[in-house]
């Protein structure tokens, strides 16, 4: 109430949190895409592969529906990250 935040800063800084989480999920399974390419008969696990698109689809969907919000309120829902789980779920 008494802090009003801008909203576009707000924005940018949740955007940011996606970007950094995203980046998170995935470094620990960098190296099926580094391995892959070094080595074109390696395949990753298909349930790895599945997860990383995954991870990318939601964080992508998160900043287009952070990016969308007109209040806090929305940008609150749009905050509101259903990650999905990594086939270890451990995450």
């Amino acid at each position: 109430h008494d802090n009003p935040k801008d909203l576009d800063v707000l924005k940018k800084q949740w955007t940011t949190w996606v970007d950094d989480t995203v980046w998170l999920m995935l470094q620990k399974t960098d190296w099926m895409d580094s391995r892959k390419a070094n080595d074109p008969s390696y395949t990753p696990p298909a349930d790895w592969v599945t997860w990383r698109t995954s991870v990318r689809s939601v964080g992508k969907t998160a900043k287009t529906t952070i990016a969308a919000a007109t209040d806090v309120p929305s940008l609150q829902a749009a905050i509101i990250v259903d990650w999905p789980k990594d086939p270890n779920n451990i995450n």
